[in-house]
C-alpha cells in the first residue's frame, strides 16, 4: 500500500478498507484469487489471454483422399484453379457472387494428399497471368494442358 502523499483521512479509509478485507474472508480470498488470476496473466508469457499455449503446433490442413483440382471459367472470363471435393458444389458457392456464367471446364482427381501439390505448382507456373488470388487470366485449354503435365510429373517424382 502508498502511503505517500496521501491526506490522513484517505490514509484512514485505506486502512480501513484494507482491515475491512482481512476480517471477511470471502472477500480475502476473491481478492487471492483476483491477484492469482493477474499475476498468471502477466508474469506467464507462455500463455495467451485464454490461457492457450503460444508455442503450441501450426495446425496443418486435412488431407481429404477424394479432392480433386477444378478449372472453372467462364466464356472470355478469367479461370480458377482450386481444390475441391465436389466441384459443382464449387461451382454453385462461386457463381453466387459472380455476375458473369461460369462452368467447369476440368475436375481431375489426383493422388491421395497430392491435390495441395499440384494446385500449387499450378498456380506457381500460371503466376505471369495471375489476376489475383486463384484467378488467372489463361485459356482453359491450356490451363487443362499443363494441369495435366503437372499431374503426370508429381506422380512420377517419388
Amino acid at each position: 500500500m502508498k502511503t505517500q502523499g496521501l491526506t490522513r483521512e484517505e490514509l484512514r479509509a485505506e486502512l480501513r478498507a484494507a482491515a475491512d478485507e482481512l476480517l471477511d474472508p470471502a472477500k480475502a480470498l476473491k481478492k487471492r484469487l483476483q491477484l492469482e488470476k493477474l499475476k498468471d496473466r502477466y508474469l506467464n508469457p507462455r500463455k495467451t489471454r485464454r490461457g492457450a499455449p503460444l508455442d503450441r503446433p501450426r495446425r496443418t490442413r486435412t488431407v481429404l483422399t477424394d479432392q480433386g483440382v477444378y478449372i472453372i471459367g467462364g466464356e472470355n472470363f478469367p479461370i480458377k484453379i482450386g481444390i475441391a471435393k465436389d466441384a459443382t458444389r464449387r461451382l454453385a458457392g462461386i457463381q453466387t457472387g459472380c455476375p458473369h456464367r461460369l462452368e467447369i471446364f476440368a475436375h481431375l482427381e489426383v493422388a491421395p494428399g497430392r491435390a495441395f501439390d499440384v494446385e500449387r505448382e499450378c498456380h506457381k507456373r500460371l503466376d505471369g497471368c495471375r489476376m489475383n488470388g486463384e484467378w488467372f487470366d489463361a485459356d482453359p485449354d491450356d490451363a487443362l494442358a499443363l494441369l495435366l503435365a503437372v499431374i503426370q510429373e508429381l506422380d512420377a517424382a517419388p
